[in-house]
């Protein structure tokens, strides 16, 4: 069934299911989970001290 609605054969199906892992997934959402915390942070730092000196905060 899914063979005719991908217009693929079976074989190729599953050759390009056996690239996709579950802890690739989590892998890398753990990765972009982190970067994006670490960029959170020196925003933040940033943007306290530019707030600061212009006498914001």
């Amino acid at each position: 069934e899914r063979a005719s609605k991908w217009k693929m054969s079976e074989e190729q199906i599953n050759e390009a299911l056996s690239y996709f892992k579950v802890s690739w997934a989590v892998g890398f959402g753990l990765i972009t989970f982190v970067l994006a915390c670490i960029g959170a942070f020196v925003a933040t730092r940033i943007l306290k001290k530019h707030f600061e000196k212009a006498g914001v905060i």
